[in-house]
């Protein structure tokens, strides 16, 4: 996953956690279709409810909406969940995003750049006079040399230049070249003689799907789970493989497995990565 891509999904988020407090089945169709035209195959768009108002003229209620905009939440924090190095710079990209939204006073600048200097001084390059500004607590007389505009400000321009340093790093690490601050396990491989299987769910229809579903135990069986939370992932995937075999319509196996997904977003990248393909297996 780029991060533009991981950009998108985070402000997407943001975007529809807003649109809660007014919903339309105009503004969540406009968000559900900009994410098709962006990921395609990407994203897998749920089962919404807003398809019946719009095919067949039927009344929906703001709960539905509302259950409509938790269901896309639900399969974006999946994408994420996916794609562990997605997970590692999570923290980076909100990092950006309150610096692009921070008032532009001295006192609200300089602990955003102290901030960045303590959370990740050690993985970009920054100034002396920068690194001043990060260790320097806020006075009322300052005497830096470069940097301020004048006594006791700052000037945005600083900001900017870190905010660049950060989408550089944060794309190295995508790009493995950088290791993050916040180191996730990788999720494990099963390598075996059955047909290749995707981790991204994207398996060909000609795998049989009890393969997709044994694979998805092994997994499980070599990740080291607690004994609980092993027995739980484990009656979920046998859950899903019941949802799938059923031969129900998409619509509803989308509702059997919706709760899914926001216990899936509970339960970390490690199970994620098992289960999530797993989601998008069942609701072809």
């Amino acid at each position: 996953m780029t991060l533009q891509q991981i950009e998108k999904i985070k402000a997407t988020i943001s975007k529809l956690e807003n649109l809660k407090t007014k919903p339309t089945p105009t503004d969540i169709s406009r968000v559900d279709s900009s994410l098709e035209n962006f990921f395609h195959e990407l994203y897998k768009s749920p089962y919404l409810n807003i398809s019946n108002y719009f095919a067949y003229d039927m009344e929906i209620t703001k709960e539905q909406m509302l259950a409509d905009i938790d269901d896309i939440v639900s399969v974006l924090n999946g994408m994420l969940a996916l794609d562990p190095k997605a997970a590692q710079i999570s923290d980076v990209l909100e990092l950006i995003f309150e610096g692009e939204h921070i008032e532009h006073s001295y006192e609200a600048i300089q602990k955003y750049i102290s901030k960045v200097f303590y959370s990740y001084g050690d993985y970009i390059k920054l100034d002396k006079s920068i690194i001043a500004v990060a260790t320097r607590a806020i006075k009322t007389d300052v005497d830096i040399e470069w940097g301020f505009k004048e006594e006791n400000s700052i000037d945005y321009t600083v900001v900017e230049g870190i905010l660049r340093k950060l989408r550089i790093y944060a794309q190295e690490v995508l790009e493995g070249k950088k290791e993050s601050t916040k180191k996730a396990s990788a999720p494990s491989v099963v390598i075996n003689n059955n047909p290749s299987i995707s981790a991204t769910a994207s398996a060909n229809a000609a795998v049989d799907i009890s393969i997709v579903f044994e694979n998805a135990v092994r997994q499980v069986e070599d990740a080291c789970l607690p004994d609980a939370q092993e027995k739980e992932v484990l009656a979920k995937i046998q859950e899903l493989k019941d949802i799938m075999e059923s031969k129900e319509s998409k619509g509803k196996r989308w509702a059997k497995i919706r709760d899914v997904f926001k216990w899936v977003a509970e339960q970390g990248i490690q199970v994620a990565s098992i289960i999530v393909p797993l989601l998008a297996t069942t609701i072809k």
